[in-house]
Protein backbone atom coordinates (compact mmCIF):
# COMPACT_ATOMS: atom_id res chain seq x y z
CA UNK A 1 0.00 0.00 0.00
CA UNK A 2 2.77 2.47 0.70
CA UNK A 3 4.55 1.59 -2.89
CA UNK A 4 1.39 2.42 -4.27
CA UNK A 5 1.11 6.00 -2.60
CA UNK A 6 4.36 6.68 -3.22
CA UNK A 7 4.12 5.95 -7.22
CA UNK A 8 1.42 7.90 -7.49
CA UNK A 9 2.81 10.76 -5.29
CA UNK A 10 5.60 10.50 -7.64
CA UNK A 11 3.40 10.38 -10.75
CA UNK A 12 1.69 13.52 -9.06
CA UNK A 13 4.84 15.41 -8.37
CA UNK A 14 6.78 15.07 -11.47
CA UNK A 15 3.83 15.48 -13.87
CA UNK A 16 2.52 18.82 -12.47
CA UNK A 17 4.61 21.89 -13.95
CA UNK A 18 6.26 23.71 -10.82
CA UNK A 19 6.80 27.14 -12.49
CA UNK A 20 4.59 29.04 -14.89
CA UNK A 21 6.59 30.46 -18.32
CA UNK A 22 6.75 34.09 -17.23
CA UNK A 23 7.66 36.29 -20.06
CA UNK A 24 11.62 37.46 -20.52
CA UNK A 25 12.12 40.59 -18.20
CA UNK A 26 14.48 43.05 -20.46
CA UNK A 27 16.23 45.49 -18.31
CA UNK A 28 16.22 49.02 -19.65
CA UNK A 29 18.24 51.99 -18.88
CA UNK A 30 17.12 55.53 -18.87
CA UNK A 31 19.14 57.63 -21.47
CA UNK A 32 18.71 60.94 -20.48
CA UNK A 33 21.23 62.47 -23.56
CA UNK A 34 19.42 60.55 -26.57
CA UNK A 35 16.29 61.98 -24.64
CA UNK A 36 17.15 65.71 -24.61
CA UNK A 37 19.07 65.51 -28.11
CA UNK A 38 17.90 68.19 -30.28
CA UNK A 39 15.10 69.36 -27.92
CA UNK A 40 14.83 72.82 -26.74
CA UNK A 41 13.90 72.68 -22.98
CA UNK A 42 13.16 76.13 -21.89
CA UNK A 43 9.81 76.11 -22.42
CA UNK A 44 7.66 76.95 -19.58
CA UNK A 45 4.05 78.04 -18.52
CA UNK A 46 1.42 78.51 -16.06
CA UNK A 47 -2.48 76.97 -16.17
CA UNK A 48 -4.51 79.37 -14.30
CA UNK A 49 -8.64 79.11 -13.99
CA UNK A 50 -9.62 82.39 -12.61
CA UNK A 51 -6.60 84.12 -12.05
CA UNK A 52 -5.99 81.11 -9.62
CA UNK A 53 -3.07 78.30 -10.55
CA UNK A 54 -4.18 74.78 -11.23
CA UNK A 55 -2.41 72.04 -10.13
CA UNK A 56 -4.02 68.52 -11.76
CA UNK A 57 -3.91 69.30 -15.07
CA UNK A 58 -2.37 66.75 -17.58
CA UNK A 59 -0.72 68.06 -21.40
CA UNK A 60 -0.09 66.69 -24.50
CA UNK A 61 1.91 68.42 -27.04
CA UNK A 62 0.93 66.51 -30.38
CA UNK A 63 3.90 67.36 -32.94
CA UNK A 64 2.91 65.17 -35.51
CA UNK A 65 1.89 61.37 -35.57
CA UNK A 66 4.74 59.67 -34.55
CA UNK A 67 5.98 62.60 -32.16
CA UNK A 68 4.38 63.74 -28.70
CA UNK A 69 5.47 64.91 -25.83
CA UNK A 70 3.92 65.16 -22.12
CA UNK A 71 3.63 67.73 -19.29
CA UNK A 72 1.89 67.31 -15.59
CA UNK A 73 1.56 70.93 -13.89
CA UNK A 74 3.12 71.28 -10.27
CA UNK A 75 1.70 72.35 -7.28
CA UNK A 76 2.21 75.90 -7.79
CA UNK A 77 0.11 75.29 -11.73
CA UNK A 78 3.62 75.63 -13.50
CA UNK A 79 4.55 73.56 -16.39
CA UNK A 80 7.45 72.55 -18.31
CA UNK A 81 8.51 70.63 -21.90
CA UNK A 82 11.22 69.92 -23.59
CA UNK A 83 10.80 69.67 -27.73
CA UNK A 84 12.16 69.38 -30.94
CA UNK A 85 10.94 72.43 -32.55
CA UNK A 86 11.95 71.21 -35.78
CA UNK A 87 9.29 68.89 -36.18
CA UNK A 88 6.53 71.12 -35.74
CA UNK A 89 4.15 71.38 -38.40
CA UNK A 90 1.02 73.10 -39.30
CA UNK A 91 -1.52 70.17 -37.41
CA UNK A 92 0.81 70.46 -33.94
CA UNK A 93 -1.24 70.95 -31.45
CA UNK A 94 -1.44 71.44 -27.11
CA UNK A 95 -3.59 69.71 -25.31
CA UNK A 96 -4.93 70.43 -21.42
CA UNK A 97 -7.37 68.24 -19.57
CA UNK A 98 -8.18 68.94 -15.82
CA UNK A 99 -10.78 67.47 -14.01
CA UNK A 100 -14.07 69.79 -13.79
CA UNK A 101 -13.24 71.93 -16.68
CA UNK A 102 -13.31 71.66 -20.06
CA UNK A 103 -10.28 70.90 -22.25
CA UNK A 104 -8.37 72.83 -23.96
CA UNK A 105 -6.74 72.17 -27.32
CA UNK A 106 -4.18 74.97 -28.97
CA UNK A 107 -2.41 74.72 -32.15
CA UNK A 108 1.20 74.75 -31.04
CA UNK A 109 2.67 77.55 -33.31
CA UNK A 110 0.19 79.74 -31.69
CA UNK A 111 1.16 78.92 -28.62
CA UNK A 112 4.79 78.95 -28.98
CA UNK A 113 3.79 82.62 -29.65
CA UNK A 114 1.61 83.50 -26.74
CA UNK A 115 2.97 84.07 -22.83
CA UNK A 116 2.03 80.96 -22.15
CA UNK A 117 -0.28 81.73 -19.19
CA UNK A 118 -3.09 79.29 -20.25
CA UNK A 119 -6.73 79.92 -18.32
CA UNK A 120 -9.32 77.19 -18.06
CA UNK A 121 -12.73 77.29 -18.14
CA UNK A 122 -15.63 75.66 -16.65
CA UNK A 123 -18.84 74.81 -18.85
CA UNK A 124 -21.30 72.46 -20.01
CA UNK A 125 -18.27 69.73 -21.35
CA UNK A 126 -16.77 69.65 -18.47
CA UNK A 127 -14.36 66.47 -18.18
CA UNK A 128 -15.11 63.46 -15.11
CA UNK A 129 -12.75 62.17 -13.38
CA UNK A 130 -12.96 58.95 -15.53
CA UNK A 131 -12.30 60.85 -18.84
CA UNK A 132 -9.36 62.72 -16.61
CA UNK A 133 -7.80 59.42 -15.35
CA UNK A 134 -7.65 58.14 -18.99
CA UNK A 135 -6.30 60.81 -20.76
CA UNK A 136 -3.92 60.98 -17.87
CA UNK A 137 -2.73 57.52 -17.99
CA UNK A 138 -2.38 57.41 -21.53
CA UNK A 139 -0.44 60.10 -22.73
CA UNK A 140 2.15 58.24 -21.03
CA UNK A 141 3.06 56.29 -23.88
CA UNK A 142 4.36 59.39 -25.39
CA UNK A 143 7.99 59.33 -26.70
CA UNK A 144 8.22 55.98 -24.25
CA UNK A 145 10.74 54.34 -25.79
CA UNK A 146 12.72 57.53 -27.12
CA UNK A 147 14.56 57.91 -23.88
CA UNK A 148 15.33 54.50 -22.55
CA UNK A 149 17.85 51.69 -24.33
CA UNK A 150 18.27 47.73 -23.96
CA UNK A 151 21.15 47.33 -21.74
Amino acid sequence: MKKIISIITILALSSCKTFPDYPQIHRYVYDEEAYFKGKDCSFKGKVLYKGKELYQVAIKLTVNKDYCEISYVDFDGNFYFCLDTTKINEQSYIEFVSEGYERKKMWLKKFLKTDKIVELKKGKKNVSAKEYMYFHENIRGCSLFSDIVED
